[in-house]
């Protein structure tokens, strides 16, 4: 994958050799290395999509399939190292499956307890009073 500076503001656009006619994808640098894709609109968990090939796909998942110049097997997905849903560098993007994704959320702290939970009824100051008071 080709990379090349559109403009002074620290821009840069993946150079697709098979669909120029559709909208670039542009994204900037951060410090940390990620790619943060600032061309295409986010879906509600934060990744960009966008429309290729007849269907609307994850962004990360065509860039990997792209920089890596393969399909992505059948059940397995494209996990960030970086923990940024939004960064398109094929440097923080790696194969896995769910279960192994699950893991790295799990390691890195990021398994929402408690409250945090979607389907949690009680915050853990309630828990507290029910058990204690």
């Amino acid at each position: 994958m080709k990379l090349q500076i559109t403009n002074p503001n620290n821009v840069y656009t993946v150079e697709e050799k098979r669909n120029r006619q559709a909208r670039p994808i542009q994204y900037e640098l951060l410090d940390n290395g990620c790619h943060v894709c600032v061309s295409h609109d986010l879906d509600k968990d934060g990744y960009p999509r966008f429309f290729r090939n007849g269907e609307h796909i994850t962004m990360s998942r065509y860039i990997w399939s792209l920089h890596n110049n393969k399909e992505i097997p059948v059940g397995m997905l494209v996990m960030h190292t970086c923990d940024n849903p939004n960064c398109i560098n094929p440097d923080h993007l790696k194969i896995g499956t769910h279960k192994d994704n699950m893991l790295d959320r799990s390691e890195k702290g990021r398994t929402p307890k408690g409250s945090q939970h979607w389907r949690s009824g009680f915050t853990e100051h309630e828990v507290y009073y029910i058990k204690f008071i």
